[in-house]
């Protein structure tokens, strides 16, 4: 994962050699253009909502098992 800082230069790096497709975990959005594929994940965000379905999975258990 790269800081937010370098990211835009990176992906406009890797757009300039051909990539047509980036996976963005950087905390930033980035500017491409249109003819490249972009998916922001937000990974922060995704372990939140793990841990809240952990917690949930742990509590059902719990309740089962009274």
């Amino acid at each position: 994962m790269l800081p937010a800082n370098v990211a835009q230069k990176v992906a406009d790096d890797i757009i300039s050699l051909g990539i047509k497709a980036i996976w963005n975990f950087a905390p930033i959005d980035l500017k491409v253009p249109s003819s490249v594929a972009l998916q922001r994940t937000d990974l922060a965000t995704a372990l939140a909502v793990l841990s809240v379905k952990m917690q949930n999975k742990l509590e059902t258990a719990e309740d089962e098992l009274n």
